[in-house]
């Protein structure tokens, strides 16, 4: 070795000091100094609704938000390994200030701020348009694939399934054989053409029961043999029905597609763009649709529900843009909002300004609306057929229908192909809000011979083919029955209008915009219209309902019911959770206030007066966890 070499001293045991500044040592042009900024500059003072004053101090949200953002920046979503990083990369060090959040802090605030990300993102928006780096003016949609974090080896596929299935009921066709034979029951001949259901078997389950319970107490040996065979019997019948109901559900939660997960029922197999091994193989992932303009995402969701703020932005640029008509396509909330920028595109004003009930203006429109065509690409809300606009306001939390003369569209374009791609769920809600619609509207104080023709035509054609377009989705005959009737519901709104079952669901998914309003329809109309019939309310036109709906021998109200339960059991909409759906029970006088004073206009067309307590009485009834 040289004499003249001499080494940098080492001794990692010094006692070190950081510099005064610790970001000296991360460079000027790192994203996570822009990351920095940009949320400094963010109004977040809407965070301070999430913390108690009383208490330990928490950390500053704009610090946990910039940590938590700057980690999802870098692939990284684990709350441990995000602490981690707190004490060991100095980029973390420098955006916590020092500060060390546990990995349980920090997943409690991300659980605490996931309902004001969006808000958080139309900020970040609103200051690329003030910057100049987006305009909102042109915007371009794309689909990227994105690799969940599901297990592979979770998933179950729609083939496999099926084959499953269709072994397991000749399993239990041959079980009910042997305990036909057994129980000495002259049933067997129902055995093949008997419909194999969990319900079905369930039922079957409870009568051998009873008659095991019911027989005489076995004796000699081969009474207790034939005793224990029976009762052995009894419980493979149980786990077949279980396993019946789970092979159903995985179909039902598949909605044409070829593979599902345990895990994350959302994701589905796909190829992905990056391909490691080069060999095509298919990983769980999503198919996510964005809208960017020069390279900034803008929009990455699709809401069920329009908003006024919504609105707004599109009728500024059609009157910026000097536009003549205005086209609709999609389902009905994109009509509404068609029908609402062809208004406020040529009167001033807000649009909750033309609003009637609740804080709306109640003003009517100085001039006639824009010329619109409206073309819908589901089967429900009849919006191509009637003046409504169904509109939400976050700030108030109402959502409010309203119209005028003007609104009606100009043309309309009802072709049933559109809808061949509608998953079964939503071809489902969107059948009985058509439903709810015709039955409504044949209600109504305000229903003549001429709206009921309407009505009980829709009625006869849901009845008719709904459940055939929600089990198969691709028969055009019941995709255009189906798309007709929900024409003629609207129409039926048009001339009668609807009662307050509206009012209550526009309060539920007022509450929640994320709730499709059929399925706040499917929810809720069972228990309402039992509680109308209770009271005594529209005998001959519940009848008049049911006979339309597919019961040509009824004779009492209640048939209606049994034929309506029956319809939501077909659809799968017969347990939908309000739990999952995002309310509880203490909910209830806060969603009756908004439907009195955002729709009260529709509890006076009701059939019999309800009060408070009916309406809370129907809620107690609907509620299923």
């Amino acid at each position: 070795m040289p004499e003249n070499l001499h080494f940098r001293s080492y001794d990692p045991d010094q006692t070190l000091l950081f510099p005064q500044r610790i970001d000296r040592d991360i460079p000027k042009d790192d994203p996570v100094r822009i990351l920095k900024s940009v949320i400094e500059s963010l109004d977040l003072s809407g965070f301070k609704k999430l913390y108690h004053e009383r208490g330990r101090s928490p950390y500053h949200p704009k610090m946990m938000l910039m940590v938590i953002l700057y980690s999802y920046m870098n692939n990284v979503y684990s709350c441990r390994k995000i602490e981690k990083l707190l004490y060991r990369d100095i980029y973390y060090i420098w955006l916590s200030g020092y500060q060390k959040p546990d990995f349980a802090t920090i997943n409690r605030f991300r659980n605490r701020v996931k309902n004001e990300i969006g808000h958080i993102f139309t900020l970040l928006v609103l200051i690329l348009v003030e910057k100049g780096f987006v305009t909102l003016e042109v915007e371009y949609l794309d689909g990227t694939k994105i690799e969940s974090k599901a297990n592979k080896y979770t998933f179950v596929w729609r083939k496999s399934v099926e084959r499953n299935r269709e072994k397991l009921l000749e399993k239990i066709r041959v079980l009910l054989q042997q305990i036909n034979e057994q129980m000495a029951q002259d049933k067997a001949a129902d055995v093949d053409t008997l419909e194999l259901t969990p319900q079905t078997l369930c039922e079957i389950s409870k009568e051998f029961k009873e008659a095991l319970g019911s027989a005489p107490e076995a004796k000699t040996k081969e009474e207790k043999a034939a005793q224990r065979g029976k009762n052995k019997m009894f419980k493979e019948l149980e786990r077949h029905g279980e396993k019946l109901a789970e092979y159903n559900s995985r179909l039902e939660q598949m909605e044409g597609r070829n593979s599902i997960s345990k895990t994350d029922p959302s994701a589905t197999f796909m190829r992905m763009k990056e391909d490691a091994m080069c060999n095509g193989q298919t990983k769980p992932g999503y198919n996510l649709q964005i809208s960017s303009e020069n390279q900034f995402i803008t929009d990455f969701a699709l809401f069920p529900n329009p908003t006024d703020r919504l609105v707004m932005e599109a009728s500024a640029l059609a009157r910026r843009e000097g536009v003549d008509f205005v086209t609709g396509l999609g389902g009905g909330s994109a009509l509404d909002v068609a029908k609402a920028i062809a208004m406020t595109a040529v009167n001033e004003g807000d649009v909750w300004d033309y609003v009637r009930g609740g804080t709306g203006g109640g003003k009517s429109p100085a001039h006639p609306s824009l010329p619109t065509l409206l073309i819908p690409t589901t089967a429900g809300t009849g919006s191509e057929a009637d003046p409504w606009i169904v509109l939400g306001k976050l700030e108030t939390g109402e959502k409010i229908a309203f119209g005028n003369r003007g609104t009606y569209p100009t043309m309309s374009v009802v072709d049933p192909s559109l809808t061949l791609s509608v998953p079964p769920f939503l071809t489902a809600c969107q059948g009985f809000d058509a439903l709810c619609h015709a039955a409504e509207g044949y209600l109504n104080r305000r229903a003549s011979p001429v709206s009921d023709l309407f009505a009980l035509e829709a009625v006869r054609l849901l009845g008719r083919s709904l459940v055939t377009a929600v089990r198969k989705g691709d028969d055009l005959h019941a995709r255009s029955d189906v798309s007709l009737a929900a024409t003629l519901a609207g129409v039926n709104e048009s001339l009668a209008g609807c009662i307050s079952l509206h009012a209550l669901e526009h309060a539920l998914s007022a509450k929640n915009p994320n709730l499709t309003h059929g399925q706040g329809l499917a929810m809720l109309a069972f228990a309402y219209f039992r509680h109308l019939i209770n009271k005594g309310a529209a005998h001959e036109r519940f009848v008049d309902l049911a006979r339309a709906l597919g019961f040509p021998r009824a004779a009492a109200p209640a048939d209606f019911l049994a034929v309506l339960h029956h319809l939501l059991i077909a659809c799968g909409l017969a347990n939908l959770s309000w739990r999952e759906a995002g309310f509880s029970k203490k909910d209830f006088p806060d969603l009756i206030d908004n439907a009195r004073s955002a729709m009260g206009a529709l509890f006076r067309c009701d059939p019999e007066e309800l009060s408070d307590e009916d309406l809370f009485e129907i809620l107690e009834c609907a509620w299923w966890d």
